[in-house]
């Protein structure tokens, strides 16, 4: 994945000529090429010249100036990146505008820096601007320690050393307690051994007293029954959608900070979202302590009538692996 975001950089700002000029902007088709049509670009970037570094600063942007790209080269046709460098990434499941549904942020997926063209140190990877991975370089290749971490909780879950670009030595797998699963042990990129210990007793005593101290938020009522009394004086417009919105249940039980992430028709919208804030909620419990979570609901409509897929209005959040399920 570095190798090929890296690629894919150098191709889009090779061969600019900027003599005249220490700052301008440069239109940029989906295949990188530089063009004068802003209707057929699908991004732009703003290059500058730093005399006291003797950089070339380059920001990528999408044509909504959502950044894609920040970093620095060496040269004036951009062949030599040099510095930090940051890639971000939208993620569609979240930061919806209600207003305009649109998605509204970019989230840092990638950090790291080139020395004279070449990945050196530790580079991070993000997911939803939570640290997942840390991977060490050494003249671009992968060589030092590897650590990936668990998004809900931020432990490590699994490390292990690279030797120019090769996984040697011990690779574990950790739980969440930091307790090894299993060990894998390399030799030149390559398996020769592999260690188990897991505990099947201890890991089911360990999975029952992990439930009991962690668990979703579950709600005071039916939602079935709560959308037929919601929308049962309600004349639609349109015979068939879906109405989709996340919201946050507080460590209290309310409904706060709903987003509209499929929209049916505004009125329906108005009357669903208002339904869900006035409803009340046992919260969801993390290591034993009530605690804020992300719910995600859903409503089609098929000819008129409002129903929710499988009788479920909500999808369970994974407090452990931070993931909907």
């Amino acid at each position: 994945m570095f190798k090929k975001i890296f690629t894919l950089t150098i191709a889009l700002f090779v061969y600019v000529n900027v003599n005249a000029q220490q700052s301008y902007r440069v239109y940029l088709t989906q295949s990188g090429e530089r063009t004068t049509h802003t209707e057929i670009a699908s991004s732009y970037a703003i290059i500058s010249y730093l005399p006291e570094d003797s950089l070339w600063s380059v920001q990528q942007f999408d044509m909504g100036s959502n950044m894609l790209i920040s970093g620095y080269y060496k040269d004036e046709k951009m062949t030599i990146a040099h510095g930090k460098f940051t890639y971000y990434r939208k993620d569609k499941a979240y930061n919806i505008d209600p207003v305009s549904n649109q998605n509204t942020f970019n989230y840092i997926q990638l950090t790291g820096y080139f020395l004279n063209g070449a990945r050196t140190g530790p580079w991070v990877e993000y997911s939803q601007g939570i640290k997942i991975s840390v991977t060490n370089f050494k003249n671009d290749k992968m060589d030092g320690l590897y650590q990936q971490f668990d998004k809900a909780t931020g432990k490590v879950i699994k490390e292990g050393y690279y030797v120019n670009n090769f996984k040697e030595g011990d690779w574990c797998m950790l739980d969440v307690d930091s307790t090894a699963i299993f060990t894998d042990i390399f030799k030149h990129g390559k398996v020769i051994k592999q260690l188990t210990h897991s505990n099947p007793i201890v890991d089911k005593e360990r999975a029952k007293e992990f439930a009991k101290n962690n668990k979703a938020a579950v709600p005071n009522f039916d939602f079935q029954t709560l959308v037929d009394r919601t929308f049962q004086h309600y004349n639609n417009s349109l015979a068939s959608g879906k109405f989709v919105m996340t919201f946050t249940i507080t460590k209290e039980g309310r409904v706060t900070e709903p987003k509209i992430v499929e929209t049916f028709e505004a009125q329906f919208d108005e009357m669903a979202t208002q339904a869900m804030l006035n409803t009340r909620w046992k919260p969801a419990i993390s290591n034993g302590q009530p605690v804020n979570q992300i719910q995600t609901i859903t409503i089609n409509v098929r000819d008129g009538v409002a129903q929710v897929p499988g009788g479920n209005l909500h999808k369970s959040y994974n407090l452990e692996k931070g993931t909907y399920q």
